[in-house]
This record gives C-alpha cells, sequence and structure tokens, in this order.
C-alpha cells in the first residue's frame, strides 16, 4: 500500500504539472497563481485561472477531471474494477481532494526571480484511518469478500468512512518554490511533492 500511495502523490504531482498551470511572468501575482493551482487541482474552481488569463473554464475542468483519472487510476492499479465502481472511486476521490485545507500566506521575489511561496497546510487524516479500518476487517467479513470487486467495494466504504469523519493535524507553514522558464512560472516540482504529503497523510 505504500508504494500505492506513493503512486497517488505522483500522479497529483503530474496533475499539478500539466499545461495549463504555468504562469506569464509580466506583471505576475505569486500568491494569485498558486492559489489558482491549488483550487483548480482539489476544487475544479476556475475563478482565479481565469482571471489571470492563464487558462479558459473548460480547459480547467478538464485538467480536474483528468487528474480524477489519474488519482483513481494509481489506487486501482493493479485491481480489476467495473466502470461503475471506477465512477464510485472518482467520487471518493472528488469528496477527498474537497477536504483539503491550506491558506496561501505571502510570497518574496527572489535575485534569480524564482519565488518563494508561504503556503500554510492543515494535513487531512483519510489514508490512514482508511487503512486501519480495512486492516481491522472481522474474519466473517472477510470471508464474505470472495471477489476482487467485493473488496475494492469495502476498501471505498473504508475511505468514505474516513472522509465523512476526517481529521486534521495542526497547521503548519511550508516554503515553496516557483521556477521561471522561458518567462513561465510553475511550481517546482519537488515542492509540489511536499505539498501534497502536507495535505493529505500519503506517508
Amino acid at each position: 500500500m505504500n508504494k500505492r500511495l506513493k503512486s497517488i502523490v505522483l500522479a497529483l504531482v503530474c496533475v499539478m504539472m500539466v499545461g495549463v498551470l504555468g504562469g506569464c511572468a509580466s506583471k505576475f501575482d505569486a500568491v494569485k497563481y498558486v492559489e489558482a493551482v491549488l483550487e483548480g487541482t482539489f476544487y475544479n474552481d476556475p475563478t482565479k485561472y481565469v482571471e489571470m488569463k492563464i487558462a479558459t473554464k473548460e480547459e480547467v475542468t478538464s485538467e480536474y477531471e483528468a487528474g480524477i483519472d489519474e488519482v483513481v487510476q494509481a489506487l486501482l492499479s493493479g485491481a480489476t474494477a467495473s466502470d461503475e465502481l471506477k465512477a464510485e472511486y472518482k467520487n471518493m476521490i472528488t469528496d477527498l481532494f474537497k477536504c483539503a485545507k491550506y491558506t496561501v500566506k505571502s510570497a518574496k521575489m527572489q535575485e534569480d526571480k524564482t519565488f518563494t511561496v508561504e503556503v500554510e497546510c492543515q494535513k487531512c487524516k483519510v489514508f490512514g484511518p482508511a487503512m486501519e479500518k480495512f486492516a481491522a476487517i472481522s474474519e466473517e467479513e472477510a470471508a464474505a469478500l470472495t471477489e476482487q470487486e467485493d473488496i475494492l467495494k469495502y476498501m471505498l466504504d473504508c475511505f468514505n468512512a474516513a472522509i465523512a469523519d476526517a481529521q486534521y493535524d495542526e497547521a503548519e507553514t511550508i516554503s515553496i518554490k516557483l521556477v521561471l522558464n522561458d518567462n513561465v512560472y510553475s511550481i517546482d516540482s519537488k515542492d509540489m511533492e511536499t505539498l501534497n504529503t502536507k495535505l493529505f497523510d500519503f506517508q
């Protein structure tokens, strides 16, 4: 499961790196840009992207839906699931993304024209509780799970229960870097991975 959670983190990084996420350096608002990335990625909210003229509403929605698919694929890697069950997992990941809690606090331009952005995060604890519930299944319940689809449905129930009762760690402020390539800003990929692990308990 740890390898699978790592795959989910990498899937999220890829989601946050796609084409519409680059911000032109001209009159660049680093705080608003990071807010746009996070709101688009986790809430399917295109407002700031559109205001910054980075992407259209349709582009953000398309990237958001592709991101959901990437995470579901990572979570179900190696398993055979019906289209109906995949749709239920997509709904679960959509609900999970809505649990992201953060505040983009400030940004400072560095001498090399990169930005350091301070983001306050509260880690949402869903994966740990879901896996604990899954591992605590009784022998009687386990015996009833005769098909792979049944196991996946039970795991889905564990995730949905954890999301419904999601708990959060204390707020923690981290620094992420915006790098400049070809006059376009984007979030450093390693920092995006760190950010994801500060928002959700993938580790």
